[in-house]
């Protein structure tokens, strides 16, 4: 308290304002030049009053950092004076003077957040939505709280709205990546929580009563509730878009949520952080049963229908599978990457994604198309800003689930869609089939990387079956090179031309395998290695890459593939996978394919327009699985009017259910055209997503019910912009055994 009140304003760039500090904070951009000091008598000489302009937009400037003045740190030190606030010596006398109170409240605490007000917009403003503003509110919440001073509160609580309505979506994630809605979060959370009870003063504009965001806010049960859901079975985020490999919840989220979501967040706290030492928070408000609830955590399956993200599960009592499919909008911290695809487990990511390495040379890589699991087109990224991603289907259940989607990313293209089904076997395995249906454009490269064989694990390798593909130069050394070609692209491509219809390539280390089989015509297959790099600390990693090609003018591609993960022994799950011939007349798209796994035989048929035979299986409509094994035989069904499996099965079904949204009513939906007689609410063993048109997007939502005039969803609220809808029928009938 005796030092801030001297520390000198200053920005990033080093630029110190030879002025009162809080002068300065107030009247940055009409200083005189003069009093505008750079370090660097150079810079200075060069200097104009714009220049030389402390930053007050995103960045941030101030006396202790110039990141909105580390202001974070505010509500710690409030929080100690506040504990000592009525301390008193042995003899019952107070420790604190009129002097010194004056000193910390007025020369500190009110100065510091003075200074922060005009990054919120000015004095009793908040304006400001930015991923930074939350801390400035939060220093708001917490000195309005301890000095009693309700104008700081309520401009706290206006804060936390305007970045709940504007950072945020109506399905509790924000227009940035997993890490960076966690930076929102962090300190957002701490606004209703530091400001939970605390009472208005009679007649204060605009507000009365009791403070409880938690009881009557449900955007913010669903921010607290995607925390959660969105987890790797690590308890650490998905590596999508700017959110680094290792980034978990911050503690304090997931000790709020345990205080005050005890339903949703019981056993998340221990099985995050098992028994690491709470933050203060913990320590007062949550009870050791509390934070030794070992209950076990409970991800589900679940698409998120404004950050527009799938992810697909599989638990297991050893290691739980989860795959993504990210198709996202453009928006902050977000990356180049639609329909990129993540495939893992708790120990081992087959299919991977780079993540986030902070601000560093590496990440034009990272955020890159080409970096990623998808087709790339004519060697170049997806359009960013002006992309339109498309939800088509989905549905989960504890045999298959599966999903498809298309974006707008490649001007170039007429379709760009992917179609994922994970098709889950005994004892948690599982194995994943890719179906990517390409047009326009003159070169499709179907990309695959894995993090396993990675130029830092044990004896990693990887090998082809059915091609013949040169030799493997040694990965090359890189270190902390920030070479372009070492921090961007491909490198030691090989190539084999002319390759087969089906081939194989294994990824293998010491510990893990993954094999990728191709099942489409394709006119080269390429070999490769790129950046790895997924931290600070492992600058040079490399990962290695495979490119299916295919080229010619406008081309069209339907890439067919099945991913699937070895056992730690190398016990393969896939025995054989074959491309069945679909009839021309089913459709230009249909696809038929058979996978013989260890566990049993799938059939599965995508895309029949209309009715044909493949082998014993007649189907039409848009995914059909025909499973069959010792002891058990099944046949799923999603949009299909027909799947008859010789003699069984079912046929003139209704397969969709279509119309214009009437009214909506928070997770009820009116349609304007009638149920078809017999539609199926075949749910027990599934969850379908219904096609909801908003605005100009495609998404989709849980259902949990419909009549005949209306469909009940889960979870998110439907969004008034309502206009269309689109519902698949599931079905799932079973079949006598072999």
């Amino acid at each position: 308290a005796e030092c801030y009140r001297n520390w000198l304003y200053h920005d990033y760039w080093d630029t110190f304002a030879d002025c009162d500090p809080l002068y300065a904070a107030w009247h940055d951009m009409t200083l005189p030049l003069e009093w505008k000091r750079h370090l660097c008598a150079d810079v200075y000489a060069m200097d104009t009053v714009d220049a030389a302009r402390m930053e007050q937009t995103y960045w941030g400037a101030g006396r202790v950092h110039p990141s909105t003045d580390a202001i974070t740190g505010l509500p710690d030190l409030l929080f100690a004076y506040d504990l000592l606030h009525d301390a008193t010596d042995a003899q019952g006398n107070s420790l604190w003077t009129p002097e010194t109170r004056a000193l910390v409240e007025r020369d500190l605490f009110l100065e510091y957040v003075m200074g922060a007000e005009p990054y919120a917009g000015g004095a009793g403003a908040a304006t400001n939505a930015n991923n930074k503003a939350p801390r400035v509110y939060n220093a708001f919440a917490a000195i309005g709280k301890c000095l009693g001073l309700p104008e700081y509160a309520d401009v706290a609580l206006r804060g936390y709205e305007i970045v709940r309505d504007e950072s945020f979506l109506y399905d509790g994630f924000s227009k940035e990546s997993p890490a960076y809605t966690n930076m929102y979060l962090s300190q957002l959370i701490a606004v209703p929580e530091t400001l939970h009870g605390f009472q208005w003063p009679e007649g204060f504009p605009g507000r009365s009563g009791t403070v409880n965001y938690f009881e009557t806010d449900q955007r913010l049960a669903l921010m607290l509730e995607a925390v959660v859901d969105q987890l790797h079975p690590a308890g650490r985020y998905l590596p999508l878009s700017d959110t680094n490999v290792a980034t978990q919840p911050s503690a304090g989220i997931l000790e709020i949520g345990t205080k005050r979501y005890p339903g949703k967040y019981a056993g998340v706290l221990h099985a995050l952080r098992g028994n690491a030492r709470p933050t203060d928070y913990g320590l007062i408000h949550l009870s050791e049963e509390a934070l030794q609830n070992d209950n076990p955590l409970d991800l589900p399956e679940i698409y998120f229908p404004a950050w527009m993200n799938a992810i697909l599960r599989q638990e297991s009592d050893d290691k739980d599978t989860v795959v993504s499919l990210a198709f996202s909008l453009s928006g902050g911290h977000r990356h180049s990457d639609n329909l990129a695809l993540f495939y893992g487990n708790e120990d081992s990511t087959l299919l991977g994604d780079h993540g986030y390495v902070g601000d560093m040379p590496v990440n034009k890589w990272i955020k890159s198309t080409q970096s990623h699991n998808l087709v790339v087109v004519d060697d170049k990224d997806q359009e960013f800003g002006e992309r339109v991603p498309s939800f088509h289907w989905m549905v989960t259940s504890p045999e298959i689930s599966a999903v498809e989607a298309s974006s707008t990313a490649y001007p170039q293209c007429s379709e760009y869609r992917r179609t994922v089904v994970l098709l889950k076997g005994p004892e948690g395995k599982n194995i994943l089939v890719d179906i990517f249906r390409v047009a326009g454009g003159e070169k499709h490269a179907y990309r695959i990387f894995s993090e396993v064989a990675a130029s830092d694990s044990q004896d990693g390798e990887i090998e082809f079956a059915g091609l013949d593909m040169p030799a493997e130069p040694p990965l090359p050394q890189v270190g902390s090179s920030l070479a372009s070609e070492d921090i961007f692209g491909l490198r030691d491509v090989r190539k084999a031309n002319a390759p087969p219809d089906s081939w194989q390539a294994t990824w293998r280390d010491a510990g893990h395998a993954y094999r990728l089989w191709m099942l489409s015509t394709t006119h080269r297959v390429e070999a490769s290695n790129g950046p790895g790099q997924q931290t600070r600390d492992d600058a040079g990693r490399r990962v290695r890459y495979v490119d299916a090609v295919r080229e010619g003018v406008s081309m069209e591609s339907t890439f067919v593939a099945v991913h699937e993960p070895m056992d730690e022994a190398g016990t393969p799950r896939v025995l054989d996978a074959t491309r069945l011939d679909a009839p021309a007349l089913a459709g230009p798209d249909a696809v038929a394919l058979r996978v013989e796994t260890a566990w049993g035989i799938y059939t599965i048929l995508n895309e029949f327009e209309t009715l044909h035979a493949v082998e014993d299986v007649t189907f039409q409509g848009d995914l059909g699985v025909v499973y069959r094994g010792d002891t058990e035989a099944w046949a799923s069904a999603l949009g299909a009017s027909e799947l008859m499996v010789a003699d069984q099965g079912f046929k003139d079904a209704p397969a969709h259910w279509a119309g214009e949204v009437g009214e909506v009513s928070g997770r009820m939906v009116e349609s304007s055209s009638p149920r078809p007689k017999g539609w199926s609410e075949d749910s027990l063993e599934g969850t379908v997503y219904v096609r909801l048109r908003v605005g100009d997007l495609w998404t989709g939502f849980p259902v949990t019910s419909s009549n005949d005039a209306e469909i009940a969803v889960a979870r998110f609220p439907v969004p008034a912009g309502a206009t269309e809808f689109q519902l698949r029928a599931w079905r799932r009938v079973p079949l006598n055994t072999p």
